[in-house]
């Protein structure tokens, strides 16, 4: 993904991940998280034999990154 793609599903990944998770965070937060996330979600999308082959499947996988990611940084704060 080229830089320009990266944000732009990241950000669309971090607030579909914030509201999945009924989350707090603002717009930048979110795009941190959503970045975050396209990377995780690609990797582990890889891993498993999904390659990445479109705009909705980066949305999709960076979706699932940023929930994970989220799910972890929630699991963090609470110790």
């Amino acid at each position: 993904m080229d830089i320009i793609t990266l944000l732009v599903v990241g950000l669309i990944a971090g607030f579909l991940a914030n509201r999945l998770m009924r989350g707090s965070f603002d717009l930048v937060q979110s795009l941190v998280l959503g970045v975050i996330g396209a990377v995780v979600g690609s990797f582990l999308f890889r891993l498993v034999g999904f390659p990445s082959m479109g705009f909705m499947v980066n949305i999709i996988s960076a979706t699932v990154g940023a929930v994970i990611v989220l799910a972890a940084w929630r699991a963090f704060k609470r110790r």
